[in-house]
């Protein structure tokens, strides 16, 4: 009996072993971190670089809380109408509208997000144009088990026109378009993600204001908006 009894807890022990083994190359979303906001920019420097308020960073670890390398990060902005984004980005893709790239050795993916939205600032509170509300971007990763959701995130961007053909990059046209967005919350329309430039999960008069002191910064360093053609992507309902 003790030959079995050593067999059977040696047997339970390589079970948890190979389960821990198995387990080690899983995203898991719990110990994983997605930020709550990804402000979606231009370029700056005459188009040299992205603008780097929109600098975002996806940390992937497994059920052991240890950092996975190599990991595939994807930004699903698919379900976003009213956010496209612009070709010209690293890791952008049109076609599957995705931002993506690999883990470093710390299990984290850091982006860049260009795009822009395309509300045309034509409706009159409390009409608003559609789009998404919070949480509108799917994140996931895959280190070659499979995809696994770590979460979702609200796209918020600074060029709020510039995909309906109208200003590159944020204006004043932009500051206007935030403030219909504020006016027609306060008649009672939903929230949209895209006007949240304070990124508070909520849209007030302090966005029409962060929104205008965006402008005046890009001003500033050479803000040239979106450097390449914007996905085509159809229009929100």
């Amino acid at each position: 009996m003790t030959g079995l009894v050593r067999k059977a807890t040696l047997l339970g022990v390589c079970g948890l072993f190979a389960a821990s083994i198995a387990m080690a190359n899983v995203p898991d979303p719990a110990r994983s971190s997605v930020p709550a906001f990804v402000l979606c920019v231009g370029k700056v420097n005459g188009g040299a670089n992205p603008d780097p308020v929109g600098l975002a960073t996806v940390t992937v670890r497994d059920f052991a809380n240890n950092p996975i390398a190599g990991a595939l990060v994807t930004l699903d902005f698919s379900g976003c109408c009213d956010i496209n984004l612009c070709d010209a980005g690293v890791g952008h893709s049109c076609a599957a509208r995705t931002v993506s790239g690999l883990t470093n050795g710390s299990g984290q993916f850091s982006f860049t997000v260009l795009a822009a939205a395309k509300d045309p600032g034509t409706r009159v509170p409390p009409a608003q144009y559609g789009g998404c509300g919070h949480g509108g971007v799917t994140v996931r990763a895959n280190a070659g088990t499979g995809d696994v959701t770590l979460g979702t995130t609200t796209a918020v961007t600074l060029d709020v026109n510039g995909a309906a053909g109208q200003s590159n990059g944020a204006t004043i046209s932009d500051v206007g378009n935030v403030l219909n967005l504020f006016g027609s919350i306060g008649l009672g329309a939903p929230y949209k993600g895209r006007g949240d430039i304070n990124l508070d999960g909520n849209i007030t008069i302090s966005d029409v204001g962060v929104e205008l002191g965006h402008v005046g910064r890009l001003g500033l360093i050479g803000g040239v908006g979106c450097t390449g053609a914007f996905c085509a992507k159809p229009a929100c309902p």
